[in-house]
């Protein structure tokens, strides 16, 4: 008995884990597949949640993941990176049907009629609908290469028309642009540490990555007080 409630209680926390990473932004979930995603916590290399029919009776799929608390404790107990895509699963499962999908895109502006879960349905399907390309824009970096951005008034522009804000962003300064080559590391299972990817020849790989740093003010209208 006390096994099972030890098993039971490390699930709830592994399940609390993912639910406050998820509030926070910290995790970056990416459907690579029908039954495979990514999970990204923060600055940390992504890992691979993996779901696949389970050849037992019992129990309904099989979870995996490439994460050492999953590779020590699972399956028996699911680790957060699991119970991160599960969560988010069980949310977009919850989504309006294609024919009030159909009629949200011909509304100019989101209703604040019906209950608050439909609401809440709305907007979780306003945020997954694909980018309007047009308005990425890219700006020269330094040396080769450009980087793409957004301007800040489109994202404003965007957030008011999916949740109603009447919010403003005026730009203060010109972007800055920072760039630099940062090392690409895996997981050695040997040595239970991260450690620099190697190319054939046995340099270090390296990826590019960028920073665009803004200066604006943002303007909220509350009921007609700034």
């Amino acid at each position: 008995m006390q096994v099972t409630q030890d098993l039971i209680q490390a699930q709830v926390e592994r399940t609390e884990r993912a639910r406050s990473a998820i509030l926070a932004g910290k995790f970056l979930v990416t459907r690579t597949s029908p039954q495979q995603w990514t999970v990204k916590n923060g600055d940390k290399l992504p890992y691979v949640v993996s779901l696949k029919p389970s050849q037992s009776d019992f129990v309904g799929n099989d979870w995996t993941c490439t994460c050492m608390d999953f590779q020590q404790r699972g399956p028996l107990i699911l680790c957060k990176h699991i119970e991160g895509v599960r969560l988010l699963e069980a949310a977009q499962n919850q989504i309006p049907p294609l024919t009030e999908k159909e009629n949200h895109m011909n509304d100019s502006n989101p209703s604040n009629e019906g209950s608050l879960a439909d609401r809440l349905s709305r907007i979780l399907w306003e945020l997954r609908q694909p980018l309007d390309m047009s308005r990425v824009k890219r700006r020269q970096a330094p040396g080769m290469g450009s980087v793409p951005y957004l301007e800040g008034y489109d994202v404003i522009d965007r957030a008011n028309s999916i949740f109603g804000f009447t919010w403003s962003f005026d730009l203060i300064g010109e972007p800055v642009i920072v760039r630099w080559q940062k090392k690409v590391l895996i997981w050695n299972q040997q040595e239970k540490r991260k450690v620099p990817s190697l190319d054939a020849n046995g340099n270090v790989q390296v990826e590019e990555v960028g920073l665009v740093y803004i200066t604006g003010k943002v303007t909220v209208d509350l009921d007609g007080k700034l």
